[in-house]
């Protein structure tokens, strides 16, 4: 645990946690994903395990710790999690990267939808808040349900939950972020793989080989590929951690890959004297894998960590962390 809290202090943080992580599962114990009522500041021994802490997520700042001590009590329904959330000034910049990163479970909704649904909820008023909290079970926590279904419906003194005019304005509101929920939604176990990763460091609950072994049945897991024989052919996923266009000493260019999955690493060659760099291309319309890109790889062992590659490509997903993001997309499209 010492070794968790110290990779703070790194300019690498999420992948020095990725490398002690692996090493944790040698001696039997499990890195436990962030929870908002389990968790502590920082990491914490839970049992004979540890339990990630909320702001050792990457986006959370330290000066949110006294802010998030008010999640330390039990809530009976989401709203009430998402108003103490409000109370204590807690944004989108700090909850988003909670609930994306799986800290807000228990809950029939998928992430995506519920950092939607906060989204929705920072631009609900006072009053409004106050009812979505007393028919949250109704609606089974569902935030977007509840209002969609409130048009027409009146309080106990006979008026109007929300009117037409003010259901327009929150759509208005509500439509730039539905657009980001839209595209991570069709991808649901990616879009948690990739937040996982790009906010902890480590994959707890989601493996690229499940998420597409039903589409390629020969995909292997690295930590048993390194295992086998020398100059043996594989078939593995994994993502591009580090990309570099190189030499031989003979004068032979090549492209180094380090690849990785959950819980091991390689190293993937290309070389440009057998086609293969140009064939890569090809096959990801004109452009190399680059770094932080999810590959599909087919390539003969060499040794343990060294691969020749005959084919990589790239798994176009393309995953929003943020509006901004999906901003500059459209900007690119027009």
């Amino acid at each position: 645990m010492a070794l968790l809290k110290m990779a703070k202090r790194e300019s690498d943080t999420l992948e020095q946690i990725s490398i002690i992580e692996k090493e944790l599962g040698h001696f039997g114990i499990k890195l436990l994903p962030p929870n908002l009522i389990k968790s502590g500041m920082d990491f914490s021994s839970e049992g004979d395990d540890i339990r990630y802490g909320l702001t050792d997520i990457k986006g959370i700042k330290e000066k949110s710790i006294e802010k998030l001590s008010y999640f330390k009590d039990e809530y009976s329904n989401k709203f009430q999690v998402f108003q103490a959330a409000t109370e204590a000034k807690l944004g989108l910049a700090v909850m988003c990267p909670l609930i994306q990163a799986g800290a807000l479970t228990g809950y029939s909704q998928s992430r995506s939808r519920m950092v939607l649904e906060f989204q929705l909820w920072n631009n609900l008023k006072a009053r409004e808040k106050l009812f979505c909290i007393d028919m949250a079970d109704e609606f089974d926590n569902d935030l977007i349900e509840l209002i969609k279904n409130i048009k027409g419906k009146e309080d106990e003194s006979g008026k109007p939950y929300m009117k037409e005019s003010r259901l327009e304005t929150l759509r208005k509101a509500y439509k730039p972020y539905q657009s980001i929920y839209s595209q991570n939604s069709k991808n649901e176990d990616i879009a948690n793989w990739y937040y996982e990763n790009k906010l902890l460091g480590y994959n707890p609950e989601n493996r690229l080989i499940s998420i597409y072994g039903d589409k390629i049945p020969s995909l292997k897991p690295l930590e048993e590929i390194q295992k086998d024989k020398p100059d043996t052919h594989h078939t593995f996923i994994g993502i591009v951690v580090k990309k570099a266009d190189k030499k031989s000493k003979n004068g032979n260019r090549y492209i180094n890959y380090i690849i990785e999955d959950e819980k091991a690493q390689v190293e993937v060659k290309l070389f440009d004297g057998r086609g293969q760099i140009d064939q890569c291309m090809k096959d990801n319309g004109d452009q190399l894998p680059d770094e932080n890109d999810i590959v599909v790889v087919d390539a003969l062992r060499k040794d343990e960590k060294v691969f020749f590659g005959s084919q990589i490509i790239v798994q176009n997903v393309k995953v929003y962390m943020r509006l901004g993001e999906l901003k500059e997309s459209v900007d690119k499209i027009e």
